[in-house]
């Protein structure tokens, strides 16, 4: 009679959840599919609109946009775990962060590489897709993780550039191959009263209206590099009675770098800019060279970023949740 019993109750519970099986079974897959999709887009301001752009593709996009899409692969992973980073950071800040950082859809990657494309968009897939959910931190908090595309021979130490004691993890690495790059010297030429015009923002505070008349008669004496850091970067200029940071003179003249230096030519002042960028953190040159070699990007990133650790994020979707 129990066995019975048991029996009928075995087949009540068979005849129950049936339905619910069948419908799990064959749309099972489906449902979480879909709803991983819509979790896995991110907004993004594109113009004056915002929208939602798969995360992958985003990713990507915003990589080839930082740095060239024929990179080696391993220099492309590192620089993807380098954006990644910086996105989650945002993200467990607020998960309704609208992404502003520019970057390369899929048709203008195509206007950009032409022939190259396939091969371009099959080496950012594989950096995003292979780093998938890498992140670098340092003492387990996400930090500022600075880069650039070539450096003057040797990177900056964030604590000498930025101050304190809080950069430990961005030592000074020489970069002697960058040194080798046909961009590393670039050179501008200017008459000395239009490099004052330039910087007229720097020289109001200081000058006289009547002083301003004088500026077509400035000399090669007006102008003075005043300090340097370690690696070679100019810290202060002198500009007849004023001072700038190198920085400030640098976006002044939109130099490729604050790393210059002065000479004079016929009566005009000359400007030979090494390097290119703020020279802090990861020198993508320098990166790619050492791929080339065989280094992986773990090991690249760890020469950049010294003591900091790669980790395992997470899912995107779980931190837009």
């Amino acid at each position: 009679m129990r066995r019975k019993a048991r029996e009928l109750f075995s087949l009540l519970v068979i005849i129950f959840l049936l339905p619910y099986v069948v419908t799990l079974f064959m749309n099972g897959a489906h449902i979480k599919t879909s709803s991983r999709v819509k979790e896995d887009y991110v907004k993004v301001q594109v113009g004056t609109r915002v929208e939602e752009i798969v995360w992958e593709k985003y990713l990507a996009g915003v990589l080839a946009k930082e740095m060239a899409a024929d990179s080696e692969l391993e220099a492309l992973k590192a620089q993807a775990v380098i954006l990644r980073s910086g996105f989650y950071e945002k993200l467990d800040h607020d998960r309704k962060t609208i992404f502003t950082d520019d970057f390369y859809s899929m048709e203008e990657l195509e206007q950009e590489w032409g022939e190259e494309t396939e091969t371009c968009k099959e080496n950012l897939k594989r950096a995003v897709q292979e780093t998938d959910q890498m992140v670098l931190q340092y003492q387990d908090q996400y930090v500022m993780l600075p880069y650039h595309k070539l450096s003057a021979g040797k990177t900056r130490s964030g604590q000498e550039v930025f101050g304190g004691e809080s950069y430990p993890y961005l030592p000074a690495r020489d970069c002697p191959k960058d040194l080798e790059a046909k961009e590393q010297l670039q050179e501008c030429v200017l008459p000395y009263h239009k490099v004052k015009e330039k910087c007229r923002k720097f020289l109001t505070a200081v000058e006289n209206p009547e002083e301003t008349k004088e500026d077509k008669k400035a000399t090669f004496d007006d102008f003075e590099i005043q300090g340097t850091d370690a690696a070679g970067y100019v810290t202060t200029v002198r500009i007849g009675q004023a001072t700038c940071t190198g920085e400030e003179f640098r976006e002044a003249l939109e130099l490729p770098s604050s790393h210059f230096s002065f000479q004079e030519q016929k009566g005009k002042l000359q400007i030979t800019s090494g390097g290119i960028g703020h020279g802090v953190g990861m020198s993508q040159y320098t990166a790619n060279q050492m791929a080339k070699e065989g280094k992986g990007y773990e090991e690249i990133l760890q020469y950049f970023y010294e003591g900091a650790q790669l980790k395992d994020g997470g899912e995107i979707f779980l931190k837009l949740e």
